[in-house]
């Protein structure tokens, strides 16, 4: 139904997808520019921050707090409409997919904003100077972005 999918992918979805998008388009641009070497990816990572990085934390937050109830009414969807289950049984098959349903793709935009901290913390430690300065306030807004994230989905839980 309708009312399902907008449930399972609302507009704040779309508008994380769009943001890993140029977050994505704006590292591979970088990385040819620089000849495969990201000499200054605290300027990359710079997305992370006022006003972009606020556009992830609400929208990651708004998504990932209605997508337990969201998912819930995926699995009882599933059981009561047998085209519902066979066309998702077919679409979850493709190789993109990796063999994952639906329901595990979409704890996706979870895994990633978790995955960020790690990633910025591990290149910190090969960095030195302005770049240095640059990671640290990325690593610092990429914490409290996910900490905003689990607070919502904590208090909407509640």
């Amino acid at each position: 139904s309708s009312e399902l999918a907008h449930l399972l992918f609302p507009p704040s979805f779309f508008l994380i997808k769009d943001w890993h998008a140029s977050f994505e388009t704006m590292l591979k641009k970088e990385w040819r520019e620089q000849h495969g070497v990201l000499l200054k990816i605290g300027d990359c990572l710079s997305i992370f921050e006022e006003p972009y990085g606020t556009i992830l934390k609400e929208n990651a937050a708004t998504f990932c707090a209605g997508q337990k109830n969201a998912l819930e009414l995926l699995r009882i969807a599933r059981i009561k409409n047998e085209t519902l289950q066979r066309g998702l049984i077919k679409a979850e098959s493709h190789k993109r997919c990796k063999r994952l349903q639906l329901k595990d793709l979409m704890l996706s935009v979870l895994q990633r904003i978790t995955k960020y901290p790690l990633l910025f913390e591990r290149i910190l430690k090969y960095s030195s100077g302005a770049e240095h300065d640059k990671l640290q306030k990325v690593c610092e807004t990429s914490r409290m972005i996910l900490n905003y994230v689990n607070d919502v989905i904590k208090y909407s839980e509640e």
